[in-house]
């Protein structure tokens, strides 16, 4: 259903001037003795607020408030070991693979001597087998 700037403010107890500032982008066709008219759903969603843009400070307000809540409980959860920060994360998982790189690119000059000398399929497949599963104990730290 389209609505007027009057049809709008009446809803809304809104003055016409805000509602004509918080409509300026939303596209209108042209109404009688040239009024605009706007979409009734969309225009009640901006001037409510729920674009996130234009908060009543009650809605404002609930809004910090929620936003220093949580940040509290971020805090709270770091200092008791629940989270940890992104850059630690980042700097651990960088390590990791560039371990796990380092380590993949070693065996092909690891084993090609024993491809080399391996006389089957099977007996160069168990070289590789047994070389993989090392390189992947010496990763999970359990050769320790």
């Amino acid at each position: 259903m389209d609505l007027s700037i009057t049809a709008l403010s009446q809803l809304t107890g809104m003055d016409r001037r805000t509602i004509t500032e918080r409509l300026r982008e939303l596209p209108h066709k042209p109404g009688p003795r040239n009024g605009k008219l706007y979409s009734g759903r969309e225009a009640l969603r901006l001037l409510r607020g729920e674009d996130g843009e234009h908060l009543d400070p009650s809605q404002e307000k609930a809004q910090l408030d929620r936003e220093r809540r949580l940040l509290v409980e971020m805090e709270r959860r770091q200092k008791e070991g629940e989270l940890i920060p992104a850059s630690q994360v980042e700097a651990a998982w960088t390590g990791y693979v560039a371990t796990t790189k380092s380590r993949l690119m070693s065996l092909p000059s690891r084993l090609a001597p024993e491809m080399v000398r391996a006389k089957t399929i099977r007996e160069a497949e168990k070289v590789i087998k047994v070389a993989v599963i090392e390189c992947l104990e010496e990763l999970s730290g359990s050769h320790e």
